[in-house]
């Protein structure tokens, strides 16, 4: 899906799927210059899929969105979601296309996208996040989660961060890969922190660093959380 001719033609069925629903943009009303706005949002979202600048291109088609609230643009959305690589946040979106969309939505476009979206399901894992602190706040790729235990969190395939705090324990990180349809525990500890300890925040103009607290790795830079440490001398 990544190869650029298929981008091309993809962008293809983003435009005819707000052509489809267009209207008269010349009134003056406010709804009407809402939607102008939404349309040009919508028209860079267009450009940056083009050139394959996918983040942006979502910002934009979020904010035709929320600017128009037409259901043709959550197809836009969860397209370029999918080839990001989010299949949770792509099959929620285009479940939500289906629904918002009803009876307006052809069904030869209905059947496609039931079909993409078994496509994605099967790029998504099931992981349930133990700790040995219940009540820890956990983040997922640095976008909060939910308190332990968590059952059966739905992860797209691929590579995570795992990150846990709480009051009194030294915040702690795990990096970790999952499988389309995988099931797996990840096991969160955290370490009580000393009563003469101090918090050490880290900051660095390099992005992807290997950090280590005397021997022990922290993750990669940025370092979103402060560090727990002993009163003393630390490499």
């Amino acid at each position: 899906m990544g190869s650029l001719s298929r981008v091309s033609s993809l962008v293809l069925v983003l435009q005819a799927a707000w052509l489809l629903h267009a209207s008269p943009l010349h009134a003056q009303s406010p709804q009407d210059a809402q939607l102008a706005q939404a349309r040009a949002h919508y028209e860079r979202g267009l450009v940056l899929f083009d050139e394959g600048r996918l983040p942006a291109s979502l910002a934009e088609f979020e904010a035709a969105y929320a600017d128009s609230h037409r259901p043709a643009i959550l197809y836009n959305m969860g397209s370029v979601l999918a080839l990001m690589g989010n299949a949770v946040l792509a099959v929620d979106t285009l479940r939500r296309y289906l629904r918002e969309g009803g009876g307006s939505i052809e069904a030869s476009r209905r059947e496609a996208v039931e079909n993409e979206i078994e496509i994605q399901e099967a790029r998504i894992a099931r992981v349930t996040v133990a700790s040995n602190v219940a009540g820890a706040e956990v983040s997922l790729d640095d976008v909060p989660v939910g308190t332990t235990p968590i059952e059966s969190l739905r992860v797209s395939a691929g590579e995570h961060v795992f990150s846990a705090r709480a009051e009194g324990f030294d915040p702690t990180r795990i990096r970790f890969s999952v499988a389309g349809l995988e099931e797996r525990t990840i096991t969160l500890e955290l370490s009580a922190r000393a009563t003469d300890s101090g918090v050490l925040e880290l900051t660095t103009n390099v992005p992807g660093a290997t950090v280590e607290l005397d021997g022990r790795s922290l993750g990669l830079t940025p370092i979103e959380f402060p560090v727990g440490v002993a009163a003393g001398s630390h490499t």
